[in-house]
């Protein structure tokens, strides 16, 4: 059993642990960082016509994260997978705080919150201030819970990549070499083990090793004409 690239894997670590879905994370990882290369090429295009030009630097961020995960990868190198496990978190952790300042509003409804409906002419600001609370923060909750499952995958390929991956190249790299096995030869010099006792063992001995009887062996005693 073996992964996409060209280190050997034993069955063992494949097991559903390190899948999704029914898809290896290390797959799932390089989908998902080639759909935010897709976004943040987008976001760039939009932020060039329409600005705010600001957001350039956001796209420019999310493009170089996701494209190290699709290095780390290819490479096999799971330290390339935490700039993006980083930063994505700390996007998480800001809109987590965004989504609950909302709910706060939608409770509490600051004045200056309200102001900017009343502003805006509609006929019942409170009621409208609510309802567009509710329903930003309903889609900041969708994008946060998609954010969470795409940050678990990438941190389960990252698992994968360290406890697999990189720790059996270790364990191939420190393992000794083994010396290879030594044949005994009839013609070596060294003293066999076991005394031969008639030429007919000698014989069955050579026809074992598969090699042309000689003519003699530097035994004393024995004599093959």
């Amino acid at each position: 059993m073996w992964t996409r690239r060209s280190t050997q894997v034993q069955p063992f670590y494949d097991e559903t642990k390190w899948r999704s879905c029914g898809v290896h994370v290390r797959i799932l990882a390089d989908v998902i960082a080639a759909f935010g290369i897709v976004l943040g090429i987008i976001e760039i295009v939009e932020a060039s016509i329409w600005g705010p030009l600001w957001n350039l630097a956001g796209a420019i961020i999310l493009i170089i994260i996701c494209a190290l995960v699709i290095v780390a990868d290819r490479t096999e190198r799971s330290t390339l997978y935490l700039p993006y496990l980083i930063l994505t978190a700390i996007g998480i952790l800001i809109y987590l705080g965004f989504a609950i300042a909302l709910l706060i509003f939608s409770i509490i409804l600051p004045d200056s919150y309200v102001q900017i409906f009343t502003d805006k002419g509609y006929t019942d600001p409170q009621q409208s201030a609510r309802i567009y609370a509710f329903v930003l923060m309903g889609v900041i909750f969708i994008v946060l819970l998609i954010a969470l499952w795409c940050w678990y995958i990438v941190f389960k390929a990252y698992k994968f990549m360290r406890d697999v991956i990189e720790y059996q190249k270790r364990s191939i790299a420190t393992r000794p070499p083994t010396l290879p096995r030594r044949e005994l030869s009839p013609y070596s010099q060294d003293p066999p083990t076991h005394k031969i006792q008639s030429i007919t063992e000698y014989s069955q001995i050579t026809r074992n090793n598969r090699i042309t009887r000689p003519s003699r062996i530097d035994r004393p005693g024995i004599w093959i004409p």
